[in-house]
């Protein structure tokens, strides 16, 4: 008993203080917070998929204990209702990523936010390569929008982040538009510099 209380003594002295100092920082607080506003999609669309194979499914395993298969005999029809959320959520969670971890960052840094996380999002996609042909035509496929390129776009993000709030920070390359302009134009003028370095 007495070695594990040394030992738990020893873990709150060395690791917290380095775990409360990672916490703070920027970059990491950015990339935790970006995964904890995906968490709610996350999860309702798990739960859905559950729904999906565990009851929807003839196959599975509440619809065999129950044998609903023979009560409903059209239940796996209802399955292509549900099918397509895997696309609106964990299929293309590396874009959501890119987007929010940009924009923290800009918070962070209080610059454009929203600019510099569809910055971000630009920058994913010209980073993006599997393209495949098809009759010599290029199609975007899908295989790293989601968890498979969550990677690149933590990467992609912090990087567009960081080139994009040093460059708005500086008034010399700001754009500054006439008073009559409205305020989205002058505020998308402003940091028009910074999206074309990124980009480039």
């Amino acid at each position: 008993m007495g070695l594990m209380n040394s030992f738990e003594r020893g873990m709150e002295r060395f690791l917290v203080p380095i775990a409360i100092k990672l916490n703070s920082q920027k970059h990491v607080a950015a990339v935790r917070d970006g995964f904890v506003y995906t968490f709610p999609i996350i999860m309702a669309s798990s739960l859905i998929i559950l729904i999906n194979f565990a009851i929807l499914s003839p196959d599975g395993f509440i619809a065999g204990l129950l044998h609903l298969g023979s009560v409903f005999p059209h239940l796996e029809k209802a399955q292509a209702i549900f099918t397509p959320v895997m696309n609106g959520s964990v299929n293309i969670m590396s874009i959501m990523i890119a987007f929010l971890v940009a924009r923290n960052m800009a918070i962070s840094y209080e610059q454009d936010d929203l600019l510099c996380g569809l910055t971000a999002i630009g920058a994913f996609f010209i980073v993006y390569t599997p393209y495949q042909l098809i009759d010599n035509q290029a199609f975007l496929t899908t295989k790293y929008l989601g968890a498979q390129g969550l990677f690149v776009a933590v990467i992609v993000a912090l990087l567009t982040s960081e080139i994009f709030c040093r460059m708005a920070r500086n008034p010399k390359i700001a754009i500054t538009m006439p008073a009559a302009v409205p305020p989205a134009v002058a505020r998308s003028f402003k940091v028009l510099l910074p999206i074309f370095f990124v980009m480039v």
